[in-house]
């Protein structure tokens, strides 16, 4: 697919937060539409927490149609000095038809507020859906890499978990020379779960003799992610607020890269 299907396919999706295999796929190998991705997805959680004005709007028509002049009837005066109303047959067929055409007119503003309740109720509905059901791990992985939803073992989980792990050191890398502090607590965070819960659980599993070939190139990369990770930190030019996430990303590539190792022994021993 390419970027203008799938922002299309995004705005036209009930949840954008969670596209289909084949969406999931594009956003992992594009920074562009996946940066598009999540500003959608925080504009969409954002919109029904966005307070409704308080409206007369209903209350001045009603108003004005009632003591609107064309409502009044015509006075002309009399013979002997005097007004009196003059209201023909047709005249109180014209005003017969206005009120039939007001009350269908204010029907169908009461039909627009019930909709619109409708319709704020159900995204309520859906925010407080979202919240009760955070996203997991294992969904926010599958963003990176569609394929760890069907790797069947450990050796296959490892391989994938660390391209994962490297786009995420990658992102960090990006969002901090961006500034983007907000967006890199988030990767950082993400990198920090992804090494420390599911790529040490998945290279434990690894039988001991399959560990040296394939966990070294991982202790290289994770090696790499720390230096890359502790300089960034330390830059005059990052932003303070970075510093902080960069460190976060630092400290789990350091502690990932000593349990491997430890692993890596085990297997030799």
């Amino acid at each position: 697919m390419n970027c203008k299907a799938v922002q299309r396919h995004l705005l036209r999706a009930e949840e954008p937060a969670r596209p289909p295999a084949a969406v999931a796929a594009h956003l992992t190998g594009c920074p562009a539409c996946r940066a598009w991705h999540e500003r959608l997805v925080r504009i969409e959680r954002a919109v029904p927490r966005l307070p409704v004005p308080a409206s007369s709007a209903r209350v001045d028509l009603i108003r004005d149609v009632l003591y609107s002049p064309a409502f009044a009837p015509p006075v002309v005066p009399a013979a002997n000095g005097h007004k009196h109303d003059v209201v023909h047959g047709w005249q109180r067929k014209e005003r017969g038809l206005r009120k039939v055409a007001f009350a269908f007119a204010l029907a169908a503003g009461l039909l627009l507020c019930a909709v619109g309740l409708v319709i704020w109720q159900v995204q309520q509905t859906r925010l407080t859906h979202t919240r009760a059901r955070p996203v997991t791990l294992a969904e926010e992985l599958a963003r990176w890499e569609p394929r760890l939803a069907n790797a069947r073992t450990p050796r296959e989980r490892v391989e994938l978990l660390a391209g994962v792990t490297d786009k995420l050191r990658g992102e960090a890398k990006r969002l901090a020379r961006a500034g983007s502090a907000d967006e890199l607590k988030g990767v950082a965070q993400l990198y920090d779960r992804a090494v420390r819960e599911e790529l040490l659980r998945q290279a434990e599993a690894v039988p001991a003799e399959e560990r040296a070939g394939l966990l070294a190139p991982v202790v290289r990369q994770l090696t790499d992610a720390e230096s890359e990770a502790t300089r960034l930190a330390s830059a005059e030019d990052t932003p303070e607020a970075a510093r902080e996430h960069l460190r976060v990303v630092a400290s789990a590539a350091r502690d990932g890269r000593d349990q491997l190792r430890g692993l890596l022994k085990q297997g030799v021993s």
